[in-house]
């Protein structure tokens, strides 16, 4: 079996958000959150049923716009929030 390597230049990084606490501005640029980069639609008051009747907790209404979805299991999930950095240029 052979491996190829695929090398990016400048790729995108789905980061925690509180890598915002550490962030350095001169080594990354912040582009986003990364709820905000898919079409986020409003909760469905079905989907926030099931949600809390699975037990989980948050501070989620029916209308508001995040990503959510219901996995191939039946459960209700709400991924973390992540935040979309890429590596500044360099300049020497």
């Amino acid at each position: 079996m052979s491996m190829y390597r695929i090398r990016i230049k400048n790729p995108l990084l789905a980061l925690p958000l509180n890598y915002l606490d550490v962030r350095n501005p001169e080594q990354m640029q912040l582009l986003e959150q990364g709820k905000d980069l898919a079409d986020a639609q409003p909760m469905s008051a079905e989907f926030l049923k099931l949600y809390f009747a699975q037990g989980n907790k948050g501070h989620f209404t029916t209308g508001m716009r995040s990503l959510y979805y219901v996995d191939n299991d039946g459960r209700a999930v709400i991924p973390f929030v992540r935040v979309i950095v890429r590596k500044v240029k360099q300049h020497d």
